[in-house]
């Protein structure tokens, strides 16, 4: 844990500009507006968000109204995007039969498995998610009766929308990927080094040694030594 860093103490000063409470009855309720609205109106420059799937970039290309960059969250040094580590796969290292164990979890990292049991998101197995972005790479064209395709009035095929989806405040109509777009997944994922998990024990820990500080009776740095500490102690208790 790293906790007495510069960056941690930039963060406690960051969240203290805050108000301590937010004024609910004399917000403007009226002008509120959604991401959607305040990116078009040039309101609001950046936005977090994660990217599930294939289509993430026409999702984010139709909220900025232009292409976006995943920057990730501000962090000291590089790429500051992370993977999501809500769930996953393990044994016991006290199973007591290790190989059977591993023949049933092996099963869901398989090719076969990843790609006729493929519901949404990415592949883990690198020749399943090849397979599936080459689907979501061709495109899909008007039929006619016949099963021909219809062409516009230059003679091209009318590629139509994969599917569309809608939130209540924006729908998208996902098209084939382009190979911007497919390069541009293809450099998020190889680029992302760190994966994102919550430990309560630790947030119960970092939110009462700041309650000090955000009341003005202890320093940043003092706060921040304090939760090193603790949260050091925490850890090695857990090895």
């Amino acid at each position: 844990c790293n906790f007495d860093s510069q960056a941690f103490i930039d963060i406690l000063e960051f969240a203290n500009s805050f108000p301590s409470e937010f004024d609910w009855e004399n917000y403007n309720w009226e002008e509120e507006e959604t991401t959607q609205q305040r990116l078009a109106s040039g309101k609001q420059m950046l936005m977090t968000g994660s990217v599930y799937d294939f289509e993430g970039p026409q999702q984010y290309e139709l909220n900025f109204g232009t292409d976006s960059t995943y920057i990730g969250v501000p962090v000291s040094s590089g790429s500051g995007n992370m993977i999501s580590a809500t769930s996953g796969l393990a044994m016991s290292s006290k199973c007591s039969d290790k190989d059977a164990a591993w023949q049933f979890l092996r099963q869901f990292f398989t090719e076969d498995y990843q790609i006729n049991n493929y519901g949404y998101g990415f592949p883990t197995n690198k020749a399943a998610f090849d397979a599936k972005l080459e689907e979501a790479m061709t495109p899909q064209y008007e039929l006619d009766a016949s099963g021909n395709p219809v062409l516009d009035e230059n003679g091209n095929k009318v590629e139509i929308p994969r599917y569309s989806w809608g939130d209540g405040t924006i729908e998208v109509n996902v098209y084939a990927l382009t190979q911007e777009e497919a390069d541009q997944i293809l450099e998020l994922i190889n680029t992302t080094t760190r994966t994102m998990t919550t430990d309560q024990a630790i947030t119960e820990i970092v939110t009462s040694e700041t309650e000090a500080y955000f009341a003005g009776s202890k320093s940043a740095e003092e706060t921040a030594k304090m939760v090193q500490s603790r949260v050091s102690l925490y850890v090695n208790e857990q090895r």
